[in-house]
């Protein structure tokens, strides 16, 4: 049989005709499985969410059934709020301060070192100028000495001089292109600022007038999402968070956020993982997801125990589980704890926030951190003034600009 040749415009035969047809049925049937393929990855997607914030309520009923010890707090977990958290002492008190009215110490100098690696000291850093340059813009921030091979790691009191080594990325910020200008502390490359100025604030900070904040000039918040109590280990959540979050993106402020840890195992450290992703799921986050380490020293905490490749893994853990939800890791902890309390030659991989905030006097410069590694953001004061915040705001500086990365 021959099929008529208007068909084909030639006379194709019956062959032809069949070896066509099935052409255009190989044609559909891959369409239709492209299509079946594109649904089910957006219905994954959706249950691995789902299975998330599952996961995340689950892991808070579990904690409440099995915590048996002492509590901070004599209310339920119910209505637990972030105000029976006052341990956390970054926000009500200075950092550089040792000892308080009634004498407790916060930073705890005198421990001894964690256990370092066997690479040899690094001594071949660049030698900065010995005298500032000229700028047109700003003050010229104090050198400080390079080409060390110790540093202190001290947050306060007396210096504690730990070794220097190259198994650690090292950092190479040029001491004479930090200017002080006004409240803020920038970098440049040439007459080119290379920085973005930033906050770190919490429910310590009150209401906010974020519009003001905006206006001064800051372009970065680093917002506290939760913490996790040193006695309970109960996870809360920062009770300003969402409000602080909506309003600094409404006026045009880049966020990121962070969050207080105090786990103790892999499965705490996924839990808290956990938490701060579905936190920033409604948001359009431009800066880190921030695994925040401090020690407590004027109480006893749950933590305490730790070793540093224990505490190192843990922290490993929470920024693995960010990364594996498409969020940028960040681990955030004062000079001490970063030198002892950490192992950085195993988390080199993840961004650091270094917190080194001493008091300096307003007409005396800030000097170059003395943390020797690389970091990507500076806490460099932790009683900043501005605008639209009552009392004191702690103060940084990012060397990247998170928005392009």
């Amino acid at each position: 049989m021959r099929f008529d040749d208007d068909f084909y415009g030639k006379g194709t035969n019956s062959l032809s005709r069949i070896i066509m047809g099935c052409i255009f049925a190989l044609i559909a049937v891959t369409l239709v499985a492209a299509i079946v393929l594109l649904a089910n990855n957006d219905k994954l997607k959706k249950e691995k969410k789902s299975e998330l914030y599952q996961n995340a309520n689950q892991n808070s009923s579990q904690n409440k059934d099995k915590d048996d010890e002492k509590d901070d707090f004599k209310m339920s977990e119910e209505k637990r709020t972030s105000d029976e958290l006052d341990f956390w002492h970054m926000y009500d008190k200075p950092e550089d301060q040792t000892e308080s009215e009634e004498g407790v110490q916060y930073y705890d100098d005198s421990s001894s070192s964690r256990k370092k690696s066997s690479s040899k000291k690094s001594s071949s850093s660049k030698k900065e100028n010995e005298s500032p340059g000229k700028n047109d813009v700003g003050t010229v921030v104090d050198e400080s000495e390079d080409g060390r091979t110790e540093f202190d790691a001290s947050d306060s009191g007396e210096p504690e001089m730990v070794e220097i080594f190259d198994s650690i990325p090292l950092n190479k910020y040029d001491a004479g292109a930090f200017r002080q200008e006004g409240n803020q502390l920038q970098y440049y490359s040439g007459n080119r600022k290379v920085s973005t100025y930033g906050i770190d604030i919490s429910k310590y900070q009150g209401s906010i007038d974020w519009e003001k904040v905006a206006d001064s000039g800051v372009e970065f918040a680093m917002i506290r999402m939760g913490v996790r109590g040193y006695n309970s280990g109960k996870v809360v959540i920062d009770e300003t968070f969402s409000d602080n979050m909506a309003a600094a993106i409404k006026n045009g402020i880049d966020v990121g956020i962070y969050f207080y840890s105090q786990a103790i195992n892999a499965d705490e450290a996924v839990e808290e993982a956990n938490y701060a992703v579905v936190a920033a799921t409604p948001y359009s986050l431009t800066y880190p997801i921030v695994f925040y380490s401090e020690a407590i020293v004027s109480d006893a905490a749950r933590t305490d125990a730790l070793s540093a490749d224990e505490l190192t893994a843990i922290a490993k853990t929470f920024c693995d589980t960010v990364r594996s939800y498409g969020y940028k890791p960040m681990i955030c902890a004062s000079k001490h704890q970063l030198a002892t309390k950490l192992d950085m030659s195993v988390l080199k991989d993840y961004d650091v926030w270094l917190i080194d905030a001493p008091k300096v006097k307003s007409e005396k410069k800030l000097k170059k951190s003395e943390y020797p590694y690389q970091y990507m953001i500076w806490q460099y004061s932790a009683d900043g003034v501005v605008d639209g915040i009552d009392g004191p705001v702690d103060l940084n500086i990012s060397f990247v600009d998170y928005k392009y990365r």
